[in-house]
């Protein structure tokens, strides 16, 4: 009988979430994880840096949200605009 290959871990999360989504999954799983799981581990998993991960656990906004009062429009005004957009073009 052959000898069985060792399990690999989880692949880390597909590159096509959105990167703020990998962001806030990843901070999820930290916050989950009471910090018995290592930072940058969490962050490969997540497809994420391991410095972005560490800046949001230590309260740092998002680009866009700390520049929104810099912005045309407000996040939600662009994602209305966004979802109208991909609507006239189905």
């Amino acid at each position: 009988m052959a000898p069985t290959p060792p399990t690999s871990p989880a692949p880390p999360l597909s590159p096509i979430l959105p990167r703020e989504e990998r962001i806030q999954l990843a901070l999820a799983r930290w916050k989950e994880s009471n910090g018995t799981v290592s930072k940058t581990k969490i962050a490969k998993q997540h497809n994420v840096a391991p410095q972005t991960l560490c800046d949001r656990i230590n309260g740092k906004q998002a680009h866009a949200t700390a520049h929104e009062n810099q912005q045309r429009l407000v996040i939600g005004e662009e994602q209305a605009l966004l979802g109208w957009i991909l609507r006239l073009q189905a």
